[in-house]
């Protein structure tokens, strides 16, 4: 759960970096937004998605390592789904991976949600004359 974090933070990064015209030039061009996702903006993200995904794996193999030097005799989690991998993981780790992708879901949706409805564009401007006062 802390991982996301890192995660979020690196392909932001890769995301502000990126000209926005270039997926405007493809959908100019006549590409759908399925085809601009894969053909354009998935290359440029790669590398962030990369970075961020090796970042994470790193992250939590530390939280592991750490765990098993500190616990002593204690099971954590991350020990016992360690365990539990070895030998094949029962219903609590699922469902408690599952309310944590539940938890981080929903406390993104209604912030991607005002986002999306506040960035409409402003109507189109009239060009008119303006008026001289005599």
């Amino acid at each position: 759960m802390v991982n996301i974090a890192y995660v979020v933070v690196v392909v932001r990064a890769r995301l502000s970096g990126m000209d926005s015209a270039i997926e405007d030039a493809a959908r100019d061009l006549g590409a759908n937004a399925w085809t601009t996702f894969t053909k354009v903006t998935l290359p440029l993200i790669w590398p962030g998605l990369l970075a961020a995904f090796l970042l994470a794996f790193a992250m939590s193999v530390d939280d592991y390592v750490i765990t098993s030097f500190i616990a002593g005799s204690t099971v954590t989690f991350p020990l016992f789904v360690y365990g539990a991998a070895k030998v094949g993981l029962p219903p609590q780790v699922l469902c408690f991976g599952t309310l944590i992708f539940l938890v981080a879901s929903s406390s993104r949706w209604p912030t991607a949600r005002s986002t999306a409805t506040n960035s409409r564009a402003p109507p189109p401007r009239t060009h008119s004359r303006p008026r001289l006062s005599p």
